[in-house]
């Protein structure tokens, strides 16, 4: 059983996210204006907010001077974190995919031909295998369907994952 004095601690944590509810749309529309048209700014915003109803019920005002300095950051990582969620391919992978793809343009500007996995190997300084893992990786990503490339777990966050947690 709840008692009266905690229901009320939790109803001004509650006030105390919906206070800054307008910050965090804010912050996930300024997100969303750099991100391609495939990333849905009210996902960024259901993030963002499930984000600051756990900081604003673990915040403790003795050890913080302001709620929101302490929780800007965690909230937009948690919006990052989810954008990085929906990329199949890896920070690494996707800086090989970019350097191949330089690198290609490149040999076409000189060659005027494609060149190999073992000729972009060596220009990289990169094994032929990584090379042909990116290029796979590469042309996976661009063949796969939208709704795919950004397929979010089904794990649903309702108010009671968010309470447990």
């Amino acid at each position: 059983m709840i008692s009266a004095y905690t229901q009320d601690l939790q109803h001004k944590k509650d006030e105390l996210a919906l206070q800054y509810l307008p910050a965090v749309k804010a912050m996930a529309f300024r997100l969303k204006e750099r991100l391609p048209s495939s990333v849905d700014y009210m996902d960024l915003s259901a993030i963002g907010t499930e984000e600051l109803i756990k900081l604003a019920r673990r915040y403790d005002e003795s050890l913080n001077d302001s709620f929101w300095g302490y929780a800007k950051k965690r909230v937009y990582g948690a919006m990052l974190d989810y954008l990085r969620s929906l990329d199949i391919v890896s920070r690494s992978s996707r800086k090989l995919i970019k350097a191949i793809d330089y690198a290609v343009e490149e040999y076409r500007a000189i060659h005027d031909e494609e060149p190999s996995d073992e000729e972009l190997a060596e220009i990289l300084n990169e094994s032929v295998e990584k090379i042909h893992e990116a290029r796979i990786a590469s042309s996976i990503y661009t063949v796969m369907p939208l709704h795919d490339q950004l397929q979010v777990g089904d794990e649903g966050a309702s108010l009671a994952n968010i309470e447990r947690e």
